[in-house]
């Protein structure tokens, strides 16, 4: 397995997954779906991380400081390439699960 793709730290389950186990297998796949429709779709990652750079945007050192910054836009840019970041451990998690 790819360290930086798996998310389950060493356990019997992840035993059971090197092990082959069709029936582990088959539960960890059918969790996974799950949460790739709920918290873990694309639309619900990009909103909390909205709500989360928002709140640091907003706060009151980075007010303080956003003269320092050259671009108009750097916020922007840099919310950008971390959902972008973010979106690729994603797609590179699911083809981690489907490999399984």
């Amino acid at each position: 397995y790819d360290n930086n793709t798996f998310i389950m730290n060493y356990n019997p389950i992840t035993r059971l997954i090197e092990l082959k186990d069709d029936e582990i297998i088959s539960l960890v796949k059918e969790r996974y779906s799950e949460l790739r429709k709920s918290i873990l779709s694309e639309d619900s990652i990009n909103k909390m991380l909205d709500e989360y750079v928002s709140d640091i945007y907003l706060s009151g050192a980075y007010l303080r400081d956003i003269n320092r910054w050259n671009s108009d836009n750097i916020e922007s840019s840099k919310l950008n390439n971390f959902k972008e970041y973010i979106i690729n451990r994603l797609d590179s998690l699911d083809k981690y699960i489907d490999s399984l």
